[in-house]
């Protein structure tokens, strides 16, 4: 046959179709809500133009790229084309296929004419992405501890642990709290969603000067009241005095890492 090339779809789940005499097929495969695994593309002719009309379609998942055996298979089936559009549904024995091995090939064939076999890549993955999902029992617990951001932390008793960061530059004038010449911040952790009042580890961190002040790795209770969970409070102090201008102008900051469920 003549003009015979592949044509390759770059849209999300890639499967790609080759051009046989006048047809060309570029499609993606896809798996809604419904868990139905779905073959969905358009046929167009050699010209690029999109075909209209109805069609006989054939969808084939084949464990090789050439001879092999077919692990699914369905149609023909007439599927009204608008503007070169189709979507197949796949049985549910194309689903276990795809599950089970990451190297089909899909082949579709119209009107009895076979549009060549095309690799399948991504569309396994998405097939165990929808599986994690709606995953059970210990991996269930697993993916829940992923989920939370604590994989790298454990207590004491092996219970996993949220880790967060952040940093705050948000220096008032201490006050009375803490004497004259110094300055606080109230950190936020709120965006952290702890559920208990965490452990937090500060440092002072900036452009210069900061290594002379006090108080910098040392986190209080914030002064307003109940916030044990989303806010700590640093007093930082130095013998020549400081003010907010001074930390802004040498760029002083509270770094911190905070781990807490």
């Amino acid at each position: 046959m003549k003009n015979k090339q592949l044509v390759f779809a770059a849209a999300g789940l890639v499967l790609s179709g080759a051009v046989i005499g006048h047809w060309a097929s570029r499609a993606t495969a896809a798996i809604p809500s419904t868990e139905t695994l779905t073959y969905s593309g358009t046929l167009t002719d050699t010209a690029g133009a999109p075909i209209s009309g109805a069609r006989n379609l054939q969808v084939q998942l084949w464990d090789q790229a050439t001879d092999g055996t077919v692990k699914c298979s369905v149609g023909p089936t007439a599927i009204n084309l608008v503007a070169g559009a189709f979507k197949v549904a796949l049985p549910a024995a194309c689903a276990t296929a795809v599950h089970a091995s990451p190297d089909l090939w899909a082949e579709v064939i119209a009107n009895g004419e076979s549009l060549g076999r095309a690799k399948l890549g991504a569309v396994p993955y998405a097939v165990e992405a929808e599986t994690a999902s709606q995953a059970a029992g210990a991996l269930a617990t697993r993916l829940a501890g992923l989920e939370a951001g604590s994989s790298a932390a454990h207590d004491g008793a092996g219970k996993a642990m949220r880790i967060c960061t952040g940093s705050s530059a948000n220096w008032q004038v201490c006050g009375t709290a803490c004497g004259a010449g110094a300055i606080s911040l109230i950190a936020d952790m709120s965006a952290c969603k702890f559920t208990a009042k965490p452990m937090v580890f500060p440092v002072i961190a900036g452009n210069g000067s900061h290594w002379m002040t006090t108080g910098g790795s040392a986190p209080y209770p914030s002064t307003n009241a109940g916030t044990e969970k989303t806010e700590f409070e640093i007093y930082l102090s130095n013998p020549g005095g400081i003010t907010p201008a001074t930390a802004t102008a040498n760029g002083w900051r509270i770094d911190r890492i905070a781990i807490g469920n």
